[in-house]
């Protein structure tokens, strides 16, 4: 077994990880709020900025907050071949980016998707294999 290295600790169940207190930080966390939004808003697809959001409990909070409407509204402008249209009036900019580019379960067998939603009106997830069946 290897001998972790300065800053890390063992686990005899996870191997070896980063603890929160070793000294290791992540300077992108530390970053101001206009920093972090000008970042963020170079992301030239929806599923970039999920995903960075998506990375961590602190981004997560950073990035979906209310105040954070404007990043997710030019990452939708920004999108090619054609900027994504607005939210519905029920959802959020990150609850519709959430919908159209992140990962569901099939409403039909639970199976993960990344597939686009097969109906906007019913807000309903096909996987490959059911939308044939279905269809």
């Amino acid at each position: 077994m290897s001998r972790p290295i300065r800053g890390q600790k063992h686990s005899a169940n996870y191997g070896v990880h980063v603890g929160l207190h070793t000294g290791l930080q992540c300077y992108l966390f530390q970053l101001p709020n206009e920093l972090l939004a000008e970042l963020a808003m170079w992301l030239s697809h929806p599923v970039d900025l999920l995903s960075l959001a998506m990375s961590s409990k602190h981004l997560y909070n950073r990035l979906t907050g209310s105040n954070a409407s404007l990043i997710w509204q030019r990452t939708r402008a920004m999108f090619q071949p054609d900027p994504v249209p607005d939210p519905p009036g029920d959802l959020t900019e990150v609850a519709w980016a959430t919908f159209l580019f992140g990962p569901h379960p099939c409403h039909t067998c639970g199976r993960r998707t990344f597939d686009p939603p097969f109906s906007f009106v019913h807000r309903l997830h096909l996987c490959k294999v059911c939308t044939t069946f279905e269809l």
